[in-house]
């Protein structure tokens, strides 16, 4: 036992370290390293040859562990943009297994994954996928009922006892006061048809006909980039944009308790993920606020998908008490904000800003201090646009009709279209002599479409600014890049 001593001294500091809350589990295998250093070099058995093989085994391990997590990570975006979760979703859902069953093939699955696959690389590969599917699962509180699917994307949602259920008070007869405005932020219907729950929202491609009908809905949550986030900094990853971490801290500093619900979008990644970390956060009863929801938006080019966000919408109105005829007239009012689309004036140059929509106008200030005009949407204004396209008055099914309309017209960064297409059409539709492709440093998902976008715009003879990898805040030179390009430009 002596011989071995120092061994089981550095393992009683390690381990008691970790229970006593001393050091966290990575700073214990820093201390342990420099442990196992110090006893060596106690025993006399520290040479040149030592520290040399200890490296190349640590290089040659770490090596092979970070190839793992970049593959991962490339497959864990590969999965968000081409929709294989909610495909897996649609098939489980088909299957109306229940949740038990639908356990018991996740774990069949996992068992024969893990038969020819090292168990990270399982883990990192089939978590983007499962968790998903697995956090839906969770059984309903007492009281809640069926809003809308709560699982991953077109058909996640298996069976009917499934979280996401929310009962919403009924207290509020006005909407309140926004909390850091953003521009583009309002009312999204100036007639209220009763008495309703106050309601905000976060994210794209939301049925705007069946918000308007509601005659509460006070528009998108406002953010403010611009200050310090200390709670959304404590509970988010680092990948989170900073509209999200801003929507989060007004959330713990209780700004958003004027709201009874927030309804999120599955059509963004970080609105969705955003959702979840809230649910867990109210659990945990870090957290109050209104109650956050969330809708299946679906975008998968075939019927089903149609039908299954037919569905959904069903579900939603039905929640918040929305009858046929109050459909119809939100979506009378809806196509009549659809015809009055804004209009790009004339005069100077316009410079299109594309890419990942900014948190409010200050590129386009930017565009509009070199003597350009500025056209494209802000965040918010993203969130409220109902698409060009008008859904049918008067079918007899208001909420497919709006399914039609919304599938169609899906504009998230996960909708099923060819962005390069759209993006090319839309610089010729406002007449654009320039375009400014602005990706934000968190946007994982639009900079995918980046080489078809900018390939259509070369073919279209649009010069392009590319500006990637940028801080949400555009403190980082993007004015003095702006200007410089759109000055050549306009010499």
């Amino acid at each position: 036992m002596l011989r071995i001593a120092d061994m089981l001294l550095l393992l009683a500091v390690v381990l008691g370290g970790i229970v006593l809350g001393w050091f966290s589990p990575s700073e214990a295998s820093s201390i342990g390293t420099a442990g196992a250093l110090a006893i060596t070099a106690w025993r006399g058995r520290l040479n040149r040859e030592v520290l040399f093989r200890a490296f190349s085994e640590t290089l040659r391990t770490t090596g092979l562990i970070f190839l793992v997590i970049i593959g991962a990570i490339i497959f864990s975006v590969f999965i968000s943009v081409t929709g294989l979760t909610e495909a897996v979703g649609t098939v489980l859902s088909a299957m109306d297994m229940g949740t038990i069953p639908t356990l018991l093939v996740v774990a069949l699955l996992l068992l024969l994954l893990g038969s020819v696959l090292d168990g990270l690389a399982l883990m990192l590969l089939t978590t983007p996928i499962l968790l998903p599917i697995v956090e839906g699962l969770r059984p309903p509180a007492a009281g809640d009922e069926p809003l809308c699917h709560p699982g991953g994307g077109e058909g996640r949602a298996v069976g009917a006892d499934l979280q996401g259920r929310v009962a919403l008070p009924r207290q509020r007869s006005h909407p309140p006061a926004p909390h850091h405005p953003v521009p583009g932020h309002g009312a999204m219907a100036a007639h209220c048809y009763w008495t309703m729950t106050m309601i905000a929202y976060v994210g794209p491609d939301l049925p705007q006909d069946v918000l308007t009908a509601t005659g509460a809905c006070s528009g998108p949550v406002g953010w403010n980039v611009d200050r310090p986030l200390p709670a959304a900094d404590r509970w988010l990853e680092s990948k989170f944009p900073l509209w999200a971490r801003s929507i989060l801290q007004d959330w713990a500093d209780g700004a958003l308790d004027g709201l009874d619900a927030v309804l999120f979008s599955r059509g963004d990644d970080a609105a969705q993920r955003l959702y979840y970390y809230i649910c867990e956060l109210r659990q945990r009863g870090e957290i109050t606020g209104p109650e956050p929801m969330i809708f299946d938006t679906a975008t998968i080019q075939r019927a089903s998908s149609v039908a299954h966000m037919g569905k959904a919408i069903r579900r939603l109105a039905e929640r918040l008490d929305i009858d046929d005829d109050a459909l119809e007239r939100g979506i009378v009012a809806t196509n009549a904000l659809r015809i009055a689309a804004p209009q790009v004036g004339g005069g100077a140059p316009l410079c299109l800003l594309a890419g990942t929509p900014p948190p409010d106008a200050r590129i386009h200030a930017m565009i509009e201090a070199a003597g350009w005009r500025a056209a494209g949407s802000t965040l918010a204004q993203s969130w409220q646009n109902p698409g060009g396209l008008g859904v049918d008055e008067g079918s007899g099914d208001p909420c497919a009709a709006i399914a039609r309309q919304l599938h169609e017209a899906a504009q998230g960064s996960r909708a099923f279209r060819n962005h390069a297409d759209a993006l090319a059409a839309q610089a010729r539709h406002v007449r654009a002599s320039a375009v400014l492709l602005w990706f934000a440093e968190e946007d994982e998902a639009r900079i995918w479409h980046l080489p078809a976008q900018r390939d259509a715009l070369a073919d279209a003879n649009i010069p392009t600014l590319i500006l990637t990898r940028r801080d949400w805040r555009a403190t980082d030179g993007v004015a003095e890049e702006i200007a410089a390009f759109l000055k050549e430009l306009k010499a």
